[in-house]
């Protein structure tokens, strides 16, 4: 079982790696038609037919594989003042129920997403004229990531593999940089007082 879950884990590392690389295409090409948007409206005088409405496609994906993405890690908004609190068996009892709990709901997200898809697949978009499935598809395919991301981190649990929070390397990064910042700041008040010891020396002499 042990063999299977790395093995798993190793598998869902690599298909976050494209997914993380779709995440960033996603965000370009948003970007793009925002800031493309805005100067054909304020400069150029003509806004494109197209461009609003495929932003608001492109965030929803990207919201919603993002969200997927970061359930890797158990970066997901949530409150863990029971994981704090617990320690050992109990908080990896915990944890294992809210993964179950969550992967539940994302069940839900999937099924329900496709009836959605389903639904709406025959619609057309006013601007670009494809079919309302295309930004709907989201809903299910966010889903399944989130149920694979969310058993990645189960089995990660179980393994007892640590892996650093996004609020954690944050504040590993500002403690370092405050560190390095303090640093800086007494060789530069001991350099003063050096520089100063000197001159009140040479005036001595003087």
């Amino acid at each position: 079982m042990t063999a299977f879950m790395e093995q798993y884990r190793r598998v869902v590392d690599g298909l976050n790696i494209a997914v993380r690389w779709i995440l960033a295409a996603l965000m370009l090409v948003m970007t793009v038609l925002i800031g493309w948007q805005v100067i054909a409206r304020f400069i150029v005088g003509e806004s494109l037919t197209f461009s609003e409405e495929v932003s608001r496609f492109v965030m929803v994906w990207l919201v919603i594989v993002g969200a997927a993405y970061a359930a890797k890690n158990g970066r997901l908004m949530k409150v863990d003042l029971v994981e704090h609190i617990l320690s050992g068996r109990a908080k990896t009892t915990v944890i294992m129920i809210a993964g179950m709990l969550s992967i539940v709901f994302y069940l839900v997200l999937v099924v329900f997403g496709f009836f959605i898809v389903n639904a709406v697949s025959y619609q057309l978009t006013p601007a670009t004229e494809v079919s309302m499935s295309i930004p709907m598809a989201a809903l299910p395919v966010g889903g399944l990531l989130l149920i694979i991301n969310t058993i990645h981190q189960m089995f990660g649990v179980a393994l007892g593999v640590e892996e650093e929070s996004g609020v954690e390397e944050l504040v590993a990064e500002a403690e370092a940089d405050a560190h390095a910042d303090a640093t800086r700041l007494s060789e530069a008040d001991d350099a003063d007082a050096t520089d100063s010891n000197g001159s009140q020396k040479g005036g001595d002499r003087s």
